[in-house]
């Protein structure tokens, strides 16, 4: 067995940034040959709540360590305690490594991929009225940070509510959503909803994953979503064309996620910003 070296806490005072990137390596060793995870999250712990801290005091930023060290951590333990079964304290590192800037590629990427697995669609037919915080539209977390929000919205005097997608249309890449998919049973063959653009004439594509990575889109390509008028999508999951060139035929039992983009500025819509309707999304 490999032996982890744990400081005492009266060493912690003296604490150098070598001994704290020993203390990580060590702790992956363990992690990956021992599978001894509590033992290493115990580690990766310890660095994020006390060695890196005192680290920064000290002003030990021109030390022999790594840049992002900091942020390798927070992903290292969120990790951890995802395969720990501690969800909830996965996300809390995840979003910390988000949060200081130190890990906004690889937590936001680990984050995206908890939330999707948390809340894949394994029961079918689903059909989501949005009267309720209970579905399963994800705003990736990428794109939550630098464009907008989803939230239930229902107007005052109306009893239909929807979900309201608040994004911006600039040069920077599009805003989307997602929906995950876990093997579902029955096998779908359609997802139908109904769209509308607040502000603006939008644009959206959707996009389909299966299982392996491959994308696929309906034939019919992207949809404008006109202001203020209500668009009936339905797309036949049969009749799905692969965007990628070795891609085999779409095996419906085998999505894995279905994605609306927001393409509205290659589609030289008017920039600014502006908020797309979503209702009755059905899978059947």
């Amino acid at each position: 067995m490999l032996l982890l070296c744990l400081l005492s806490m009266g060493a912690l005072a003296q604490v150098n940034p070598r001994t704290s990137w020993d203390l990580y390596q060590d702790a992956h060793l363990i992690e990956a040959v021992d599978g001894d995870i509590p033992k290493a999250a115990a580690t990766y712990q310890q660095l994020v709540r006390d060695l890196l801290p005192r680290q920064a005091k000290l002003g030990a930023a021109n030390a022999k360590v790594p840049a992002h060290f900091r942020g390798e951590v927070y992903y290292a333990l969120g990790h951890a305690r995802y395969h720990m079964g501690e969800v909830a304290r996965a996300r809390e590192a995840l979003l910390e490594g988000i949060r200081t800037n130190t890990c906004p590629d690889l937590c936001n990427a680990f984050l995206s991929q908890l939330e999707l697995e948390q809340n894949a669609v394994r029961d079918l037919p689903i059909k989501w009225g949005f009267d309720s915080p209970d579905h399963g539209f994800f705003h990736p977390w990428i794109y939550a940070r630098d464009k907008g929000s989803i939230r239930i919205h229902k107007e005052a005097q109306s009893d239909n509510p929807a979900l309201v997608w608040e994004t911006v249309i600039d040069d920077r890449p599009g805003d989307m959503l997602v929906v995950a998919f876990q093997r579902p049973t029955p096998t779908p063959s359609t997802i139908r909803l109904k769209m509308q653009s607040a502000g603006v004439a939008a644009q959206v594509a959707f996009v389909i994953v299966d299982e392996l990575g491959h994308t696929y889109r309906p034939r019919s390509g992207t949809l404008p979503v006109p202001a203020l008028n209500v668009v009936d999508v339905i797309i036949d999951l049969a009749s799905l064309v692969a965007m990628d060139a070795d891609a085999p035929a779409f095996q419906p039992a085998r999505i894995s996620r279905f994605e609306i983009h927001d393409v509205s500025a290659s589609a030289m819509a008017t920039p600014g910003r502006n908020a797309l309707y979503l209702d009755d999304f059905e899978v059947r």
